[in-house]
């Protein structure tokens, strides 16, 4: 039987749920990333999500946390031991990922931009150049040998079209979209096609 294990990747702006049967993944969720959040609201819309879907977490092997969030930590960890009887394994403390890394001062990496190296490498080999679009759309560079080499990290596309609407007078708040064309013909557009066109460009 295949083991059975709940991944959580806690973000700045999202928190990831996904449950894997071995390499598979089976079923997944989000919730946003709330510093506030307690212990009990995570682990009943948890068990919601679980009972919803009849997932059964009877052969659940571990449950394993990658997070950049700090503040929401004590919350997750207590949810994951009051609901599912479980002490969560977290990256970087708990476990390792594995990866020579190259930062001036390693500490600083986030674990996040690690896995994603870890398992960018992995399945594609390397030398390759990793690209997450999150809060912060960040690019990160890893050697034929799998080594974490450093990278760069952008403004994400979310925080640089929630700025143009609170920093200036007149631009609206726009839906992010694709307008169809690099030159817009109306402040919405022109405003989608800075967004859309300028990060595929920044890429």
């Amino acid at each position: 039987m295949q083991q059975v294990i709940l991944a959580i990747d806690i973000g700045n702006t999202n928190m990831e749920f996904g449950v894997f049967r071995g390499e598979k993944l089976e079923h997944s969720f989000r919730l946003g990333t709330n510093r506030d959040i307690t212990s009990d609201e995570v682990g009943l819309l948890m068990m919601q999500f679980f009972a919803i879907h009849q997932i059964n977490l009877a052969g659940l092997e571990a449950v394993v946390i990658c997070s950049v969030v700090p503040q929401v930590m004590h919350s997750i960890n207590n949810s994951i031991k009051k609901y599912l009887g479980k002490k969560a394994l977290v990256v970087g403390a708990d476990l390792s990922v594995g990866i020579v890394n190259k930062y001036s001062n390693p500490t600083e990496v986030g674990a996040d931009r690690l896995v994603n190296a870890k398992a960018a490498h992995q399945k594609y080999g390397g030398p390759l150049i990793v690209v997450d679009f999150g809060t912060a759309t960040t690019f990160d560079a890893i050697d034929s040998e799998g080594a974490y080499l450093g990278g760069a990290i952008y403004p994400g596309i979310k925080i640089s079209m929630d700025a143009l609407f609170q920093k200036t007078a007149k631009l609206p708040r726009v839906q992010l979209v694709d307008p169809g064309a690099v030159i817009g013909d109306t402040t919405v557009k022109s405003m989608q096609a800075g967004a859309v066109y300028g990060y595929v460009g920044a890429v």
